[in-house]
């Protein structure tokens, strides 16, 4: 069976606390630190990441977007730009494998599915700080155009020791908020969902991505 799967960046931070009142009419199936599983209905599943991210499972875009305006109480600094990852779930294969359209896996577990929840999730917010890198190194290439230019700033100095601790939260962000560089506890003596999750680090490029804005800043 083939299940979509979206994962959808809305802010800079999603109060879990408030989200959790605002989600009452669904199942809770999963609270941690930085999670909140539900499932909506049957094979439909919504986490809720405290970093800005909702991932559903099974559910159709025209019907996940309204669910996400429900949550607007608990977004903290919703983002001008939405990034959306699509993907999908294949179950019954023989083994778990990690394609182009589909992650196809041997059976509808909610460890697997946790799992490609976490990347989508992780891999969406990677784009929106990508995009806010790129924002702060075009800020510094006009500056430098100035200095070349001109032979001195316009700018502030409080300005620019600004724009670097921007640059430094972002990385903050991806290491502690997103928890990038940590292997999930359910994939430890785990071989086939430690498989898996690499599998699907590796097709996202979540280490490869998150060099390059580490390089940038």
């Amino acid at each position: 069976m083939n299940y979509p799967i979206s994962s959808i960046y809305t802010a800079h931070k999603i109060r879990l606390d408030e989200a959790e009142k605002l989600a009452e009419e669904y199942i809770l199936v999963a609270k941690k630190r930085n999670l909140l599983q539900y499932e909506i209905a049957t094979n439909q599943h919504l986490f809720i990441y405290s970093f800005g991210v909702f991932v559903f499972v099974g559910v159709d875009a025209r019907f996940y977007k309204k669910i996400v305006k429900k949550f607007n109480r608990a977004m903290v600094e919703p983002s001008v730009r939405e990034i959306t990852e699509d993907y999908a779930i294949e179950d019954g294969a023989e083994k778990d494998l990690v394609e182009s359209t589909a992650a196809k896996i041997k059976t509808f577990t909610m460890e697997r599915v946790s799992l490609i929840a976490e990347v989508l999730a992780q891999s969406a917010a990677i784009e929106y700080f990508d995009l806010k890198t790129d924002e702060i190194v075009g800020g510094f290439e006009k500056i430098n155009s100035e200095l070349e230019k001109n032979g001195r700033l316009k700018i502030r100095t409080k300005e620019i020791v600004k724009i670097i601790g921007a640059g430094h939260s972002i990385l903050q962000s991806l290491i502690t908020r997103l928890s990038l560089l940590d292997q999930p506890d359910i994939v430890w003596d785990n071989a086939e969902l430690e498989s898996l999750y690499k599998n699907m680090r590796s097709f996202y490029e979540l280490d490869n991505r998150f060099k390059n804005i580490g390089f940038k800043v």
